[in-house]
């Protein structure tokens, strides 16, 4: 398509290009494979008991396909912290491909792997509950493990494509050399920024560090707050104070001031009022409006 497009006359319509795309690939057909992709992976801050991840491993049929491919075909690259998952995910071409006789297919040897990038929930569907001795791993719950780390650090730009305009590397779009050389006074006075980071970057490091130590400092001091092992934080229960005679006593006297009717009812009754039964009052000065004649029978209280 794109090669028949340098054919094209320069006022060619958008609904002419829908038309030449939806003939090479139908439209429902990205659309489908958009929607299989956001289904299995889950939300970044989901936690789970790995219940909907191991509902996700049973699907390893819909995404075999898509993952031996995808690393082959497009061409990504990662910064420090996601080396280690673009690894894995670039290995698991050959990992799927593993054939023995001497186990189902279903399982993979341990050092097929990467077992550093198994983290969280999924170690005991990957390694088993409790851990297999065998050497062997599940198969299917690795590569959704490899599947939601690669999408997390691709949506963080960790992995990026060079080629994609959306997917590329943000850093690759700073100034450098002589063209950072050329505005770097300028845009440092404009920000307020020092030439040497290493400063700004202590305070801001020493900022957290300052705050973490007060949180922790706290309930020594405090028996009502404890933290377990895995860092969850338990309130004991607190005893009810009892209410002082003072607050009672007004209870009661607002009580006895509120209206016989519902505040909701007494809406409902205004608004079955007929508009057209306002008219301008002679007592008051315009624009005010009094009202002649209203449905309800029952006279509405006023708070």
């Amino acid at each position: 398509m794109l090669l028949e497009a340098e054919t094209w006359s320069e006022d060619v319509r958008l609904f002419e290009v829908w038309e030449m795309i939806d003939a090479v690939v139908p439209r429902a057909q990205p659309r489908s494979a958009v929607a299989t992709v956001t289904g299995l992976v889950p939300p970044p801050d989901a936690e789970d008991d790995g219940g909907w991840r191991a509902e996700r491993a049973s699907k390893y049929a819909t995404v075999s396909g898509f993952v031996k491919l995808l690393t082959a075909v497009i061409a990504f690259e990662a910064n420090a912290e996601g080396r280690r998952v673009l690894a894995a995910m670039q290995a698991l071409p050959d990992a799927l491909a593993y054939r023995s006789r001497h186990h189902p297919i279903t399982v993979l040897p341990l050092r097929l792997i990467g077992p550093l990038v198994v983290t969280g929930p999924w170690k005991r569907l990957v390694f088993g509950h409790p851990a297999r001795t065998d050497g062997l791993v599940d198969r299917n719950a690795y590569v959704f493990c490899v599947l939601e780390q690669f999408h997390r650090h691709l949506k963080g730009r960790e992995i990026h494509a060079p080629a994609s305009s959306r997917w590329r590397d943000p850093d690759a779009q700073l100034l450098k050399g002589a063209a950072w050389t050329a505005v770097k006074d300028s845009v440092l006075t404009d920000l307020g920024l020092p030439e040497d980071p290493k400063v700004l970057l202590a305070e801001h490091a020493e900022r957290p560090d300052r705050a973490y130590r007060v949180v922790r400092a706290g309930p020594a001091a405090n028996t009502s707050v404890s933290i377990d092992d895995e860092g969850k934080i338990h309130l004991a229960s607190v005893k009810a104070i009892d209410e002082p005679p003072s607050l009672i006593d007004l209870r009661r006297r607002a009580e006895a001031r509120m209206p016989q009717v519902d505040i909701s009812e007494a809406v409902v009754e205004v608004l079955g009022c007929r508009r057209s039964s306002w008219r301008p009052s002679p007592r008051l000065p315009a624009p005010a409006r009094t009202w002649t004649s209203c449905r309800p029978v029952r006279p509405v209280s006023v708070v």
